[in-house]
């Protein structure tokens, strides 16, 4: 992995044209894990010369009201494909997700702690 990439906690910041969030995610060996209020995170991720590539699928908490969850890309689960630049401790990535193709997110994470 590059030189200027840390593996760690990163606060996740994201935007669709409908809805924003804030999240957790935690990047370590090629894994990646997190979430939010709503929805949490899992799966895997390499960086090759400052570029971040990603696959996550995304999953409603138990119990949590599926109306909420669906928001931003009409279904409760969704794989995400994320490409992106890291610059130093911050990631900037673009994604989309396979059950929702013509929606695309932002993603802004901001290192945090080791």
């Amino acid at each position: 992995m590059p030189n200027n990439f840390r593996e760690g906690i990163y606060r996740a910041e994201f935007d669709t044209l409908t809805m924003q969030g804030i999240g957790l995610v935690v990047l370590r060996d090629g894994r990646v894990y997190g979430g939010d209020t709503l929805i949490y995170y899992v799966g895997t991720y390499s960086v090759s010369e400052n570029v971040m590539t990603a696959r996550v699928r995304a999953h409603p908490y138990k119990g949590a009201p599926s109306e909420t969850i669906g928001s931003a890309f009409g279904h409760e689960r969704n794989t995400l494909e994320l490409e992106g630049k890291v610059n130093g401790d911050h990631v900037h990535l673009t994604a989309r997700a396979k059950e929702a193709a013509g929606i695309g997110i932002n993603i802004k994470l901001d290192f945090l702690h080791e």
